[in-house]
């Protein structure tokens, strides 16, 4: 047992376990060995438990026109199910709502241009852990066509 969860064991023998830890929140835990025979050895303190750093690993689209008010989605890994106060900023402006929000996806709606025509994307989660991709979108309204007739 790693905490109160049970790990999957890979392997046992005479000298060594090899097991996959359970999903657990971060913190430092007991690890228990618990034989057939029901005798128990615990390890205090033995194994921590960290969280991963956030990815982004697609912003799309990665143009929009400079008025915003299009859904962005974010592609990346680690982003919490929840963001509880998690942020996205797309250079200094936070995005205008929030879509979804889960581990590897959010979905939000883009500010109107302030400022820098190629912005970074700025995530920072509800726990407080931050990824930013640079020059990530851009602001770019197509051209107008002008019509004579």
């Amino acid at each position: 047992m790693m905490g109160a969860m049970n790990a999957s064991i890979q392997s046992w023998s005479d000298t060594g376990i090899t097991c996959t830890s359970p999903v657990h929140d971060a913190g430092i835990v007991d690890v228990t060995v618990e034989r057939a025979e029901g005798v128990a050895t615990t390890l205090v303190d033995a194994f921590t438990f960290t969280t991963p750093e956030p990815t982004i690993t697609s912003v799309s689209p990665g143009m929009a026109g400079d008025n915003g008010n299009t859904t962005i989605t974010i592609n990346g890994t680690d982003f919490g199910s929840d963001p509880n106060g998690g942020t996205v900023f797309f250079g200094t402006q936070e995005a205008l709502s929030y879509l979804s929000w889960d581990h590897d996806t959010i979905r939000c709606t883009l500010p109107p241009r302030n400022g820098a025509k190629i912005v970074a994307v700025m995530i920072t989660t509800g726990d407080g852990r931050t990824v930013t991709a640079p020059d990530a979108l851009m602001y770019n309204d197509a051209p107008q066509l002008f019509n004579p007739a």
